[in-house]
């Protein structure tokens, strides 16, 4: 199987490509390792490569679900799979080799598997995952309360990531409705780089005084004195002014953009398309 032919279809079109005998399950492993072995070393996205492990779980039968066969890529952060080397993307954790799979992998599994998913109709499933979708947009707008607070830094990185599965959410049922929610697909994701670039600033703002402390600690006890540590303080101080100054900007840009959003009914209009779908199981809007 070639890159183009692999790269032409989603994870659910090479998945029908196996349950319809058109490629087997160990052509799609070979697939992406081959692509991996040619853009990897120059992008170095992935840092350790299952092969032997997908070896033998097809030698040893794949579980049937709606990705059988589909190659399957992990986060190395907080993603521990039984057996194999994860390392949260941190030298500090180099050489870790949990015994045991974390929760959400196994969850990953399920999700799978989730025989009770597969069997049940498809208007049924697209009717559960639209509700599921509905939960997290008011969810999402729930943080309403926090959006004008500039000191709720908790709350707005909350609010980032419950945009992103709002988002994550309309992608997955977007193809299904004909596109229908593809614009406002692209304003949760607006609103999630947004968040989450004024996450990158807190994420600086908090660590550099927490750097320069360790730092002092080592300087004194290598030098015996504090003084060789000036040397850096003017440079990290200045960066801290400057993500401070560019968090605030960027945090009244979203505020606008939230602002903005609530008034032009983002809300409002991604709740009737998902009413819409849940009630018809199709990409139709529901007239009732």
């Amino acid at each position: 199987m070639t890159h183009d032919e692999y790269a032409g279809h989603d994870a659910l079109g090479l998945a029908k490509l196996v349950a319809d005998g058109q490629v087997s399950a160990s052509e799609l492993l070979d697939a992406a390792l081959a692509r991996t072995a040619a853009v990897n070393p120059q992008i170095h996205a992935l840092n350790h490569v299952f092969e032997a492990r997908g070896r033998t779980d097809i030698a040893n039968g794949l579980p049937s679900g709606p990705f059988h066969g589909v190659p399957f890529a992990l986060k190395d952060l907080h993603m521990a799979y039984a057996g194999e080397p994860t390392a949260n993307g941190s030298r500090f954790w180099a050489g870790n080799v949990p015994a045991r799979s974390s929760e959400l992998f196994e969850r990953y599994r399920r999700a799978v598997m989730a025989s009770e998913e597969r069997d049940a109709p498809t208007g049924d499933r697209l009717a559960r995952i639209a509700a599921q979708a509905g939960r997290e947009l008011r969810s999402a707008r729930s943080f309403d309360l926090f959006v004008r607070d500039e000191t709720a830094v908790t709350e707005l990185h909350e609010l980032r990531k419950a945009t992103k599965r709002v988002r994550y959410m309309l992608e997955m049922l977007d193809p299904l409705s004909g596109g229908a929610l593809s614009d406002v697909a692209d304003r949760f994701r607006a609103l999630q780089d947004d968040l989450g670039a004024i996450h990158d600033c807190d994420v600086w703002i908090a660590e550099i005084p927490l750097f320069l402390a360790r730092e002092r600690e080592r300087t004194v006890a290598y030098f015996g004195s504090p003084r060789p540590f000036a040397r850096i303080v003017a440079g990290a101080e200045h960066l801290l002014e400057d993500r401070r100054a560019e968090r605030s900007k960027l945090y009244g840009a979203f505020v606008k953009t939230w602002e903005r959003e609530l008034a032009d009914g983002l809300f409002g209009t991604t709740s009737e398309l998902l009413e819409g779908r849940d009630a018809n199981g199709t990409g139709e809007a529901n007239d009732a």
